[in-house]
């Protein structure tokens, strides 16, 4: 037996084979882009993405020339038609009116006595949210300042609103001045022109009164509108985006105003002597109203005119608006026998009686189907002249006019300037 060497089979490895990867699942979307990719392009898919591309870029042209139609239009619209309106809008915006306050002129008598006039006076407001110390203390510094006014009083009305309340409304410059000083937030002073009337209800019936908005509403101050307001123009002027006015388009002279005053012919001395005679004369007889008015007999010119009761005109809200008519001048009233000297003046101008003729006077006379007698219906006899005015007589007047024509009667009256306005 030969002798022959085992041969082993060789060790296996414990090392385990190596296993094959399986590939990793690819979702739908890549499986489809990675078949597009790996798939050639066809000339009909060519032809596909270029319509689609060309469909695209029309479509934001469209858009474009939409948007570009659509701006021209506007412009159009803006520049073309709407151009005009829009411009006079704009200029409307930036353009405003101001008309500035110019004092009213003064008026006075014939001694240069003032009777109206425009004076500087403060409005005062307060806003009690603005306040930084307390309504008490403003309230007590106030009043010691302002006339008729305590810290009650003035404690209730900050307790009204909290903003634009009216404390004053012509505050004279002088207490203007005390409260600017006091330097309180919330203290408002507004500077304004008010009328003044001097002499109080003196001259009140012939001056008359002003409103609030300086329009002249009785008397002298409606009668002379136009002669005592001054012309003021209104102005157009640019402003500023703020509001503020551009000083290089205000006028020279803006505020410049002439010296000129109305006079008028009263007499002051005669309408204080007048007035208190007047007065005396109501009291003895228990008259409940009365007038005086004195004339100048040489050129007929008013130096006396009164009405009482009157009013205040610095105070005219106060009154009775019966008391701002100057009856003495407006109402009707018959003159009666105070025409007699008047027409008995007529007749001796014309030659139709002497100063020594005489008339008999029997009480009663009829003129046409018009009986006429004497106040107390009794007769006076045979009287001359003097005594038909001293009686006066009516039956004598009578017969005294009855010399005279009509025509000549009625131009006599047009001399005197009868049948004219007065201009009072």
């Amino acid at each position: 037996m030969t002798d022959s060497k085992l041969r082993l089979p060789p060790a296996k490895s414990k090392r385990r084979p190596k296993q094959k990867r399986r590939p990793k699942k690819q979702s739908k979307r890549q499986r489809f882009s990675s078949r597009e990719s790996v798939k050639p392009k066809t000339k009909k898919t060519k032809a596909k993405i270029s319509e689609l591309e060309q469909g695209r870029l029309w479509l934001v042209w469209g858009v474009l020339m939409a948007g570009i139609v659509g701006l021209g239009w506007n412009l159009y619209q803006l520049q073309i038609v709407q151009g005009p309106l829009l411009e006079k809008k704009a200029r409307q915006q930036q353009m405003v009116s101001l008309r500035p306050y110019i004092p009213r002129r003064s008026v006075i008598e014939r001694q240069n006595n003032v009777l109206a006039a425009d004076r500087l006076v403060y409005s005062l407001y307060v806003h009690p949210k603005l306040f930084k110390k307390s309504k008490a203390e403003i309230a007590d510094k106030l009043g010691k300042i302002l006339p008729k006014k305590t810290p009650e009083d003035l404690l209730k009305q900050f307790n009204k609103r909290p903003t634009g309340i009216r404390l004053a409304y012509a505050l004279p410059e002088a207490l203007a001045d005390q409260v600017s000083r006091l330097r309180l937030d919330g203290v408002e002073l507004i500077q304004h022109y008010s009328r003044f009337y001097p002499q109080q209800n003196l001259v009140s019936n012939v001056i008359g009164y002003v409103d609030r908005d300086h329009n002249g509403q009785a008397g002298i101050e409606y009668s002379q509108q136009q002669l005592l307001e001054r012309n003021v123009l209104t102005l157009r002027l640019s402003k500023t985006g703020n509001g503020a006015l551009m000083p290089t388009h205000l006028p020279e002279g803006l505020m410049n105003f002439d010296e000129l005053k109305l006079k008028l012919t009263l007499d002051l001395r005669l309408q204080r002597a007048a007035r208190h005679a007047l007065k005396q004369q109501m009291n003895n007889f228990n008259a409940k109203r009365g007038a005086v008015i004195v004339i100048d007999v040489q050129d007929g010119s008013i130096l006396s005119l009164l009405c009482e009761p009157t009013y205040d005109p610095n105070r005219y809200f106060e009154f009775n608006i019966q008391l701002f008519k100057n009856w003495s001048v407006t109402d009707l009233y018959e003159p009666g026998s105070t025409f007699k000297p008047i027409n008995l003046a007529i007749a001796l101008d014309a030659g139709v009686v002497n100063p020594n003729d005489v008339f008999y006077d029997s009480g009663k006379i009829n003129i046409g189907r018009w009986p006429i007698s004497n106040y107390d219906g009794k007769g006076n006899g045979t009287i001359g002249l003097a005594r038909i005015l001293q009686r006066s007589s009516n039956i004598g007047m009578v017969k005294i006019m009855s010399r005279m024509k009509r025509s000549d009667y009625y131009n006599a009256l047009g001399k005197l300037g009868l049948g004219e306005r007065m201009g009072i």
